[in-house]
């Protein structure tokens, strides 16, 4: 029935994992190590390159039906989950050392991927809202929604707290006025950042609005975030 739309998710899905891997794998063992290895950054840049073209192909089968969209997004091909554990581990994971282009580029084509996949398209917007057993560190908790012990969180959390992130740069740099010409491509990164999280979001409580409203009314700021 679907044809090939499987395999593009988990051609894609298989491709974050394997990005995920380079990325802990140069800072596991040296701590003092901040810039990959020659082989290992070439693995992280062919990997890249393979995520961003499959990342286009499904951007564009988004925009031809939203069968196709339901399809992409199913939960067997762990492409939903796959995009937001490279989110999560690349923007506030404990050993991904110091954040670089590479990753940011990473975090954006995710972003990206997730805004065409949610777009009316409750299949994959109910996954974001569906509990994961992740350790990371956000700077956002839910208030009377998840133990403060257990280390469990959603995917409008993670997408939140990147936006409430995006926001914290912002209003930084707005304090340290110079540098503009440098500036200028970071500013345009924050700026598509904050557009595809708040259009995920708008996504999510277009089509799973009683799950989504009630996580988003319980979020609170963590006194140690940022």
């Amino acid at each position: 029935k679907s044809g090939s739309l499987p395999d593009y998710s988990r051609a894609y899905a298989s491709t974050l994992s394997a990005i995920l891997l380079a990325h802990k794998s140069h800072h596991a063992g040296d701590t003092s190590q901040e810039v990959p290895s020659t082989s290992c950054q070439r693995c992280i840049t062919y990997l890249q390159k393979r995520a961003s073209s499959l990342s286009g192909i499904i951007d564009s089968l988004c925009c031809l039906s939203p069968k196709a969209s339901i399809v992409l997004s199913c939960p067997e091909s762990y492409l939903v989950p796959g995009l937001l554990k490279v989110i999560a581990d690349l923007s506030f994971g404990s050993n991904m050392g110091t954040a670089s282009t590479s990753i940011s580029d990473e975090i954006l084509t995710s972003l990206k991927t997730l805004t065409s996949l949610t777009h009316e398209n409750s299949v994959a917007c109910e996954q974001l809202v569906r509990p994961y057993n992740w350790d990371n560190s956000l700077p956002i908790s839910m208030e009377n929604v998840m133990n403060a012990s257990d280390q469990t969180t959603t995917g409008v959390c993670i997408i939140f707290s990147y936006l409430l992130k995006v926001a914290s740069t912002k209003q930084g740099e707005a304090s340290t006025n110079h540098d503009h010409e440098r500036d200028k491509s970071n500013e345009r990164y924050l700026y598509d950042t904050t557009i595809f999280c708040l259009n995920i979001l708008t996504n999510i409580v277009e089509m799973v609005p009683h799950s989504a409203k009630y996580m988003i009314e319980h979020i609170a700021v963590n006194d140690e975030g940022e």
